[in-house]
């Protein structure tokens, strides 16, 4: 499996901030932009990461969470 590093520090960055909108300030992205990056991410991993909700609002899945502390090193 090809991961993209990018997506991954991409992931990390929504997970601190845990808000779209946030994040993709951070990341200098559209809020549409991530939520593309973080679904190409899910596809690579064949996992479903977060749980998107209204207004930017999401929650981090149970292997999300694993994923995100697994990735931090990286």
């Amino acid at each position: 499996m090809d991961l993209n590093l990018g997506l991954v520090a991409d992931f990390l960055v929504l997970v601190q901030e845990r808000h779209y909108g946030r994040a993709a300030v951070r990341l200098h992205l559209t809020s549409s932009a991530l939520t593309k990056r973080i679904q190409r991410l899910e596809g690579q991993l064949g996992v479903v990461l977060v749980e998107r909700g209204p207004a930017g609002v999401f929650a981090v899945t149970s292997a999300g969470r694993r994923f995100a502390i697994a990735a931090e090193p990286l």
